[in-house]
């Protein structure tokens, strides 16, 4: 049986046992040019309940320095305290980068599956066998920001929600304000023995750069274990 010590115990009957979506799904929306993705794809739990995801953002980078990017990744979430929610790094876990993309000079529709494909699965077997947990509705958790802090809050049931922090930043950065936008869940798993959770979703992250605004999207994954 469940444990309920991260969802309500009402959220027990929205368990499911869905297969995550293949890498080949993520292929497809990479190849197409007029799509710009940040979607996380969970992929089980290792043995000492950390969350593995597959992670794929293209942007176009409209005002900032760098141009229009794609990155594939595969990364590692482990529960981290909220005094350490400050980098754009901790949001974004621990990742092995799968493929790189600089779209001013390479093509998306150049890609080659196969070889990703390899990458992929070197990458998933070095992390050892993974459990696949069962998923949760995203509305068990919200995603919110209070006074420069992304919080993510948790109902419980006979309690208060318990809060987590995702991300910290600073109002403004020799003179440029900074601000988040978009915030959205898009998975929630709860490890095979109940203790740990992980909630994975997307935010904006938006600031100004050269006096031009810009914007960064952020793919999160948020673990906590009781």
């Amino acid at each position: 049986m469940k444990r309920c010590l991260l969802a309500p115990c009402l959220l027990l009957g929205s368990l499911s046992f869905a297969e995550p979506a293949p890498l080949s799904a993520d292929l497809q929306v990479l190849h197409d040019g007029k799509q710009w993705p940040v979607r996380s794809t969970f992929l089980g739990w290792t043995a000492d309940s950390k969350a593995v995801y597959r992670s794929l953002v293209c942007d176009q980078d409209v005002g900032g320095e760098r141009g229009p990017w794609c990155k594939l990744e595969l990364c590692v979430g482990k529960p981290y305290p909220d005094d350490e929610a400050k980098s754009f790094a901790t949001a974004q876990a621990e990742c092995t980068s799968l493929l790189t993309l600089d779209l001013n000079t390479d093509d998306r529709s150049t890609v080659k599956d196969a070889e990703l494909s390899k990458a992929s699965a070197t990458a998933l077997a070095a992390l050892g066998p993974l459990e696949p947990g069962s998923k949760l509705a995203n509305s068990s958790v919200k995603l919110v920001d209070r006074k420069q802090v992304v919080t993510l809050s948790r109902a419980v049931k006979g309690a208060d929600a318990k809060t987590s922090a995702v991300f910290a930043y600073q109002k403004s950065v020799d003179g440029a304000p900074q601000t988040t936008r978009e915030h959205k869940v898009t998975e929630v798993w709860i490890s095979p023995e109940g203790r740990c959770t992980v909630a994975l979703g997307r935010f904006t992250f938006v600031s100004r750069w050269e006096g031009q605004p810009t914007s960064r999207p952020m793919p999160f994954a948020k673990v906590v274990c009781d």
